[in-house]
């Protein structure tokens, strides 16, 4: 991969977790005029091991470098520019691609209480149709699917649902420390982030030595939703249906078509309270994940333990306060047609 002779490179990357607040972090630095952000936040070029070359992924990633950069070409003369793919935290290669075009580039990762990380990206693939299973038997599942067995139908990025792995964030967060360095990276922890918005974000400002008086409106949009007919999600948002019409119809039917599939879609998709996670099934993984916490807590230099369990979950399981404006398209989910 080498870098053109002229056009804006990123030296400004979100790299995740899914379902942190991302999409949120993203949009209010959006309306920063120093940062140059485009309408698809998730490109997913540099974490091409998550790419397994099929013609669904292709749906998914963008795999040409001239595509990639169009992204960012109407950027102008912001400090910033950047993108927000938050796939590239848990790729193992996409921090050394990111540092071959952008060594100087600033990172910033956003962390959830592991197990409400893994409900909350779970639903969301529920609410996407890409995935087939409840939570529950989908974690058990993962032994079977890090073989290829029992993935749904129109499963993408399948490394990912290794819902654990997922979680699992002291090695990927390190990969960035040792790459770019401690002082590049910021960490925000998402708790702490939802509870102080304008807070976090001025810091992040800081961070990023740009004016830190500037503040968005803070609007919450991107709230829990679930589909009032699943298996209509499932047809609604395949790709092979949307490809074969596009094959089949006139271009006038093709737009109409579009029109009234995007319709639906967002019809079947209602604001809801996600169900609360098993208590016992909680304690469990509760369980499970405390090394790991321990581990990440001493990369950062930070008791964790106290920031997730002192009171149980660290926020409700209902995230419908979930900041985002959703202005940015390709949010925390497979679907970059979508938000």
């Amino acid at each position: 991969m080498t870098q053109p002779a002229s056009g804006r490179v990123p030296n400004l990357f979100i790299v995740g977790a899914p379902r942190c607040a991302t999409t949120s972090m993203y949009s209010y630095l959006r309306e920063h005029p120093d940062i140059f952000l485009p309408n698809s936040k998730e490109p997913r070029y540099f974490c091409s091991d998550l790419d397994s070359g099929s013609r669904s992924d292709g749906h998914l990633f963008i795999r040409d470098w001239s595509q990639y950069l169009e992204l960012f070409a109407e950027a102008d003369a912001e400090k910033y520019v950047g993108e927000g793919c938050v796939f590239n935290l848990f790729s193992s290669v996409a921090a050394r691609r990111i540092r071959e075009v952008s060594p100087d580039a600033k990172i910033i990762v956003m962390l959830r209480e592991p197990v409400e990380q893994m409900y909350s990206f779970h639903a969301m693939r529920l609410l996407n149709g890409t995935e087939d299973l409840g939570f529950e038997t989908a974690i058990a599942a993962e032994p079977d699917r890090r073989e290829g067995r029992r993935l749904p139908r129109r499963a993408r990025n399948t490394k990912m649902y290794q819902y654990r792995a997922v979680a699992s964030y002291t090695d990927q967060v390190e990969r960035y420390f040792d790459t770019f360095g401690r002082e590049n990276v910021r960490i925000l922890i998402y708790e702490e982030f939802i509870h102080n918005i304008p807070a976090a974000y001025r810091a992040t400002l800081e961070f990023l030595g740009i004016d830190s008086k500037f503040q968005p409106p803070f609007a919450v949009v991107n709230s829990n939703r679930s589909n009032v007919l699943p298996a209509a999600a499932r047809v609604l948002r395949d790709p092979a249906l949307a490809r074969r019409g596009r094959q089949l119809l006139p271009t006038p039917l093709r737009h109409w078509a579009g029109s009234i599939r995007r319709r639906l879609d967002a019809w079947n998709m209602r604001p809801t309270k996600r169900a609360a996670l098993d208590s016992g099934l909680r304690a469990e993984l509760n369980d499970e994940f405390r090394p790991e916490v321990d581990r990440l807590s001493l990369l950062l230099g930070r008791d964790l333990r106290n920031v997730w369990y002192r009171a149980g979950p660290a926020v409700p399981s209902d995230p419908s306060r979930e900041p985002s404006r959703g202005a940015a398209r390709g949010a925390d989910y497979e679907v970059g047609s979508t938000r």
